[in-house]
């Protein structure tokens, strides 16, 4: 099924482009990943228990009496690994650094699509009237310029934020 394109606000319309979606999820996965990383720093806790039957003669082996169990808790903490979990850590920063600069990449082809798309329909309009207006498009370029400027300097902050 293949959803229909409905007239909307640009933005919208790029919420809804597949390719954008795929590299919004790469992004959060990768974020996830390196969340993951930094847990390798923290100790592990567990709870280990065992239930069973245990007897010297078999006719008492199914009795109450002949039950045990146990419970013990236990902690595992790596203090010294040459260094591994913290290149670990410093590999999955620079993917998501990659992931995110691929998700802007995305995001500013998409833009580029949607307006000159939009400014193609303008023109067309334009057309239909008998008037082509050069000055409309290229005041349409020259925006689209200024947006993409704006959104590369805020995708830049969410990676740093990230």
């Amino acid at each position: 099924y293949i959803e229909p394109v409905g007239v909307g606000l640009p933005g919208q319309l790029l919420l809804r482009r597949p390719d954008v979606r795929v590299a919004e999820r790469q992004v959060n996965a990768q974020a996830a990943l390196l969340g993951a990383s930094k847990t390798d720093w923290l100790p592990s806790f567990f709870l280990n228990g065992s239930f069973g039957y245990a007897s010297h003669d078999m006719k008492d082996f199914t009795r109450r009496s002949s039950m045990t169990w146990s419970i013990a808790p236990s902690m595992s903490w790596t203090i010294f690994n040459g260094g591994q979990r913290a290149n670990n850590v410093r590999l999955q920063r620079a993917q998501l650094d990659e992931t995110i600069n691929q998700f802007n990449t995305t995001v500013l082809t998409a833009v580029q699509e949607v307006d000159i798309s939009e400014a193609f329909d303008g023109l067309a309009v334009e057309e239909d009237a008998g008037f082509v207006g050069r000055q409309g498009v290229r005041h349409d370029l020259v925006s689209l310029g200024e947006l993409l400027r704006f959104r590369l300097i805020t995708f830049a902050l969410v990676a740093l934020v990230v």
